[in-house]
């Protein structure tokens, strides 16, 4: 999906923000505080951005078009009783374009060249993390979109699927999932609606496969490993562990090879809390071949260092104690 044009539409939007439940134009000023392009009128500004909005991928796509679409635009202004030439509102078009493009290009927190009425960056598509704004995430044909509010992510949504048809492809909404982190919506909201369907709202989404829920925990993910790690363990016992024509190396070898990267796939997005390593450990040192082969306590320090390093997991010490006593 990196070549869906996405990024031009989402831009084209951002020129209109919400402000006390209304939709006003986020136009810029230069540093003086002189509005740009006032002749033009603030609310005719709005009423041709929404009509571009409506005519965009045809304006971006079919050069042949836009002399109709610039003589539609007219007559619609015209109908609210703003009589502009076609010329004046092509000009005018391509000034909100390459203003906003100069904000983005100069727009400098130190020494602002310009700056807005009101704020866009809560209308972006995005979810920002510290002073980085992550906007999606693509991996082949699963993309998730981030976004702080629902306007937002219905926006993105559909301006997704609307460019996505140029391409040959197409947005599966059956398989397309809403997850809200935290307190943003109702518990009522069920589901979402855009481009003319319903989109469900879950808790939990399984997103490459890993689970990711709602409150932001790993619980629900460990405890999914752990019992997908004890069913490879299962399927593995008759043919490798008991198997008397294996050397223990190569058993060892096994373990590590098919099932701790089982165990710990994902763990880099991983929170993890005493309970959670408590398990995680437990299961390493149940499941362990050196539990089976009764291996010295030190071998097993050994193991847990080299294939847990990541996680920071040690045995329980406890057994540790029971092992080192047996000796």
């Amino acid at each position: 999906m990196a070549g869906i044009r996405t990024v031009d539409l989402a831009s084209f939007k951002t020129i209109e923000v919400s402000s006390d439940g209304h939709r006003t134009l986020a136009y810029p000023v230069d540093c003086e505080g002189r509005k740009a392009d006032i002749e033009f009128g603030q609310e005719a500004t709005t009423l041709l951005i929404k009509g571009i909005q409506r005519r965009f991928h045809q304006l971006s796509t079919d050069p042949r078009a836009r002399p109709r679409i610039y003589r539609d635009l007219c007559d619609e202004l015209m109908s609210h009783g703003y009589n502009y030439t076609v010329g004046r509102i092509r000009r005018k078009w391509n000034n909100l374009l390459r203003k906003y493009k100069r904000i983005k290009k100069d727009q400098n927190p130190v020494k602002p060249q310009w700056e807005y009425l009101q704020v866009v960056d809560q209308s972006d598509c995005g979810s920002s993390v510290g002073n980085t704004k992550i906007t999606d995430l693509v991996f082949a044909d699963d993309a998730v979109i981030f976004a702080e509010s629902l306007e937002v992510l219905v926006m993105a949504l559909e301006a997704l699927h609307e460019e996505a048809k140029p391409l040959g492809l197409e947005v599966s909404w059956l398989k397309t999932k809403v997850q809200v982190l935290g307190d943003l919506l109702d518990e009522a909201v069920q589901s979402v609606h855009a481009c003319g369907e319903d989109i469900e709202i879950l808790e939990s989404f399984t997103y490459l496969g890993s689970a990711v829920h709602n409150d932001g925990g790993s619980r629900q993910e460990v405890l999914q490993r752990i019992g997908i790690a004890h069913g490879v363990m299962d399927s593995l016992s008759g043919s490798i562990w008991r198997c008397r024509y294996l050397c223990r190396r190569t058993k060892i070898r096994i373990f590590k090879s098919l099932v701790i990267p089982v165990l710990l796939y994902g763990c880099e997005t991983w929170t993890l809390n005493s309970d959670l390593k408590r398990r995680i450990n437990a299961f390493v040192h149940a499941a362990s071949p050196f539990t089976l082969f009764h291996r010295p306590w030190w071998h097993r320090l050994d193991f847990y260092s080299d294939t847990c390093d990541d996680l920071r997991i040690m045995p329980p010490p406890g057994a540790l104690r029971r092992t080192h006593s047996q000796r």
